[in-house]
């Protein structure tokens, strides 16, 4: 007489061998909110990957905040910038646009992933501000805890029985 247990032992060994895929399709397929992470509570309020607001290595006063400078350059600029420059708000990262625009997210292996940009800006304000790109610990966490591991639970249990 065949194992009753044995084939319920095989659907888990497949689950656990199809978890990394699943996790990286679920990624993938969030890849927009994990981008609007980044674009709208990181970057677009200036803060670092620590949480803290980020600041232009060249300025030693009004830490992560637009100098007059910025702000009086840009009054007079055609197009304007997509956001206002205005002096001692934060730095929001959304001159033209295409910055954010042309984000994306690529797989690294083992449900690790990197965020990019295609407007050939991203090593400028790399070089300048650090790895700006990186999620926060905060928003990492709501990565992993709202949106992979509630959908991982989701195909787990779906498909634990399927024998």
């Amino acid at each position: 007489m065949a194992n009753p247990i044995t084939p319920y032992r095989n659907n888990i060994s497949k689950i656990k061998d199809d978890l990394e895929k699943v996790a990286q399709e679920i990624l993938l397929r969030n890849s927009g909110k994990i981008l609007d992470l980044i674009q709208k509570g990181q970057l677009g309020i200036g803060l670092d990957p620590f949480g803290q607001p980020l600041q232009h290595p060249q300025k030693s006063s009004n830490y992560g905040k637009y100098e007059p400078v910025t702000a009086g350059f840009w009054a007079n600029q055609t197009p304007t910038p997509k956001k206002p420059k205005v002096t001692g708000s934060t730095y929001n990262f959304e001159w033209s646009g295409d910055t954010f625009s042309t984000m994306f997210l690529e797989m690294r292996g083992d449900s690790v992933f990197e965020i990019f940009t295609k407007d050939g800006k991203q090593s400028l304000l790399e070089n300048a501000y650090g790895k700006i790109f990186n999620l926060s610990k905060q928003n990492n966490e709501i990565v992993n805890q709202v949106i992979l591991l509630p959908e991982l639970y989701k195909y787990v249990v779906n498909n634990l029985f399927k024998v």
